[in-house]
């Protein structure tokens, strides 16, 4: 009974430490994302609309969006991002 008591409070102690370490980055920004990060999830996910519909537009709007990741790796402005995407 005992060792069952222990693996319980381990298991309450793990999920306690957890969200504690959760809340600390959530609290210190720690999961945020970089812009080019996001720019390039939006081209993956206009090639993965445009292949189910079969469109050209989404292509390109996603080789704008690309276009956009590069302008971020490059360390440009937001607004120069999205003149170049």
């Amino acid at each position: 009974m005992q060792s069952l008591s222990n693996k319980r409070n381990l298991h309450t102690y793990g999920q306690y430490v957890a969200r504690l370490r959760l809340r600390d980055t959530l609290v210190k920004g720690k999961l945020s994302m970089n812009e080019s990060t996001i720019w390039w999830l939006i081209a993956g996910s206009l090639v993965g609309i445009e292949l189910m519909t079969g469109t050209f537009y989404l292509l390109m709007l996603a080789i704008g969006a690309s276009a956009g990741a590069i302008a971020a790796h490059a360390q440009f402005s937001f607004s120069s991002q999205l003149i170049t995407g």
